[in-house]
């Protein structure tokens, strides 16, 4: 499976990930890497407006791929933007796997 991170059709909503072939429902696709942090850590980081590719799974443990652009899963979301357009959806879910 080849992934490409490219502009979003999505008005206002920058890049994003994409696939350049089918996959099947249930693959893992990527995993979501970067620097541990907790929530007020990240706060803290939207003050200096170092902020856009965290990944909240907890107050204690959120995932900050901001200094880390070779890690793509950082442009996976849940293409809801800040509109929409007719005929394109979301068709991938963020799922959190514990060790």
């Amino acid at each position: 499976m080849a992934l490409t991170v490219k502009t979003s059709q999505l008005p206002n909503s920058g890049k994003g990930l994409f696939t350049t072939t089918a996959i099947k429902k249930g693959t893992r696709i990527i995993e979501y890497l970067g620097e541990i942090i907790d929530w007020k850590e990240y706060e803290k980081r939207v003050e200096r407006d170092e902020d856009g590719y965290l990944f909240f799974v907890n107050k204690k443990h959120c995932i900050d791929a901001w200094n880390t652009p070779e890690h793509k899963a950082r442009y996976a979301n849940d293409a809801a933007g800040l509109g929409r357009v007719k005929g394109l959806k979301n068709n991938c879910i963020l799922r959190n796997r514990r060790q």
